[in-house]
């Protein structure tokens, strides 16, 4: 990830410097400072992009950190010998709590929450969403996830440990028990798990705040769970062990545009030769949802072959490490077009086949911020419409448009996704004086058009929890609400709570009103001149108005549209 600094492009680098008595990391998406210790100071504070501060703090005095590269370590916070750890993230931070040894009593850890101007709307498993005044998503903590060390005797399968991680889940023997409220998070920590001779020491307890979602982490076949704070990742066959590598970027400034090339670029820092080998790594789009803290191969999520590519470098110990790189521009033209953004996976060509041909691949929590993934992309504005003839007197207008562009497909982010699809539900149920809702990128809010009747219906806020059953795009409107089944998964669902004030525009035209055009202009036929070359319709929410597509585009029958509906509203 590039960010615009100084007149410049740069590259992101989290090394932390301390400025201000204060630690910053070099250059990131997001700003977020941590303390140098001391009391009385937040631990951790992250700015929104509309420069309002979240911060966490610590209940005790802290020591002067060590800092290494993106990462300052607590001594002795959480207790004698157990560390309090903060991580500077590209668009974010990450907290964790590591106990190195089994507590003598029971253990629990608040970490008081201050977002000035906005609102901490809990979630489970100690995940909270961070919205602005209107309801806007501004920032996200994910469910916090308790993780142990390697056990003893399992085979290693890379230079990373495997590790037990349990998913902070409040209904299973393994928990921390979170709760996220608008104050503050508690954190529990299982006393069960805790005190059990097969939990490894340490112990990590431990989440993520960010801006934007962007993330990896590996697994593999052996079962064990993802540990989204690896510095190295591991993918393809080794020693007989299926590994997969998960990586997710925010992609979100490709929405709408014309992608001309796109590169992903990981560090190789071990593989099975120098040079070429028979298999080689795929890439592959990833098609459903997943969580980095969560992740095992049994909850995997689905990939497709389009746009896979395969490359055969290697950089094994007895050249060094060196940078592989993967075409990936077919992926990022699909994400540009409106396909949703679950990220990419890293695997065998053949998962079937038992040669080993893996790579050890540098991580975001590497160290060496030129070593971490990153996704390169030259793209350009897409083509829009162009009017050739505008509405006025003699008809209604005539535009053209690239067989790419599409109104309602683009992507958004998930929560406002959600909350459309609720304005949606509401306009139907409020046909004759709301009208279709939008989303608007630029404010980030949901617009719900309304008659001056139904304005103050209009302007109710929109909230709810959403279910991801994985098998549909979370992130355009109206391609999740089928999702819910009277039949219960082997794994949980996904739960999003959404709450979105939407911003209320006056309408000229109801949903009803441009439904009923909608319903009739197709079969007005020989009603009308050239009636029979009209072929498909549909609504242009931020417009207020009826595409109707045709292959004909006459005097008469712009016209006869007018007299008919209305100069403004075809």
């Amino acid at each position: 990830m590039r960010v615009h600094r100084d007149g410049a492009w740069r590259w992101i680098d989290p090394t932390l410097v301390e400025s201000d008595g204060v630690l910053r990391p070099k250059i990131t998406a997001t700003p977020v400072e941590f303390t140098s210790g001391g009391a009385g100071k937040p631990l951790a504070t992250l700015t929104t992009q509309d420069g309002k501060p979240v911060a966490f703090t610590w209940p005790t005095a802290l020591a002067r950190p060590t800092v290494t590269g993106g990462k300052a370590v607590y001594a002795d916070a959480a207790g004698p010998g157990s560390s309090l750890v903060v991580t500077a993230l590209p668009t974010g931070f990450r907290w964790e709590i590591v106990l190195k040894s089994r507590p003598s009593k029971k253990t629990a850890f608040t970490l008081p929450v201050q977002a000035q101007g906005l609102a901490v709307r809990p979630g489970r498993n100690g995940a909270a969403t961070i919205v602005d005044g209107a309801g806007r998503e501004v920032a996200r903590s994910t469910a916090v996830a308790m993780r142990s060390a390697s056990a003893p005797g399992r085979r290693r399968v890379s230079a990373k440990k495997t590790a037990q991680t349990r998913t902070v889940e409040p209904d299973t023997a393994f928990r921390t028990s979170p709760k996220m409220t608008a104050q503050a998070l508690t954190v529990e920590p299982d006393a069960a798990f805790l005190a059990d001779s097969q939990t490894v020491y340490p112990v990590t307890i431990g989440a993520t705040v960010a801006t934007a979602a962007s993330s990896d982490v590996d697994i593999s076949n052996e079962g064990n769970q993802a540990d989204p704070d690896s510095a190295v990742l591991t993918t393809g066959s080794i020693f007989g062990t299926l590994n997969r590598s998960y990586l997710k970027f925010d992609g979100t400034a490709l929405a709408g545009q014309d992608v001309v090339d796109a590169t992903l670029t990981l560090t190789n820092t071990d593989g099975p030769g120098c040079g070429e080998t028979a298999s080689g790594i795929q890439v592959r789009r990833v098609t459903s949802g997943w969580d980095a803290a969560t992740l095992t191969w049994d909850t995997a999520p689905s990939s497709t072959a389009e746009g896979a590519k395969v490359i055969t470098q290697s950089y094994g110990p007895d050249c060094g490490i060196g940078p592989l790189q993967w075409p990936i521009t077919d992926i990022a033209r699909a994400w540009a077009e409106g396909y949703p953004n679950y990220g990419l996976v890293l695997q065998a060509p053949d998962e079937s086949g038992a040669d080993d041909d893996y790579r050890m691949l540098a991580s975001s929590e590497y160290g060496w911020p030129e070593l971490t993934p990153k996704i390169t992309v030259t793209a350009q504005p897409a083509p829009g419409p162009t009017v050739v003839s505008p509405a006025g007197p003699d008809g209604v207008e005539v535009f053209t448009a690239p067989a790419a562009w599409k109104l309602d497909t683009l992507p958004i982010p998930t929560t406002s996704a959600h909350a459309l699809n609720s304005a949606y539900d509401r306009a139907q149920g409020n046909a004759a004086v709301l009208a279709p809702p939008y989303f608007d990128p630029v404010s980030g809010q949901v617009v719900a058009p309304a008659t001056p009747a139904g304005q103050g219906t209009a302007g109710q806020v929109l909230t709810g929890t959403a279910i991801d059953n994985g098998d549909a795009d979370e992130t355009i409107p109206g391609y999740f609400e089928d999702e819910d089944s009277a039949v219960v998964p082997a794994v949980p669902p996904a739960q999003t709570g959404y709450w979105s004030t939407p911003r209320v525009v006056e309408a000229a035209n109801s949903y009803q009103t441009l439904n009923t055009i909608i319903d009739e202009v197709l079969d007005l036929d020989d009603a009308i001149p050239a009636g029979t070359e009209l072929f498909a319709t549909h609504i242009w929410p931020e417009r207020n108005l009826v595409v109707v597509q045709s292959t004909d585009a006459s005097a008469q029958l712009r016209k006869a549209l007018a007299d008919r509906y209305g100069t403004y509203n075809v």
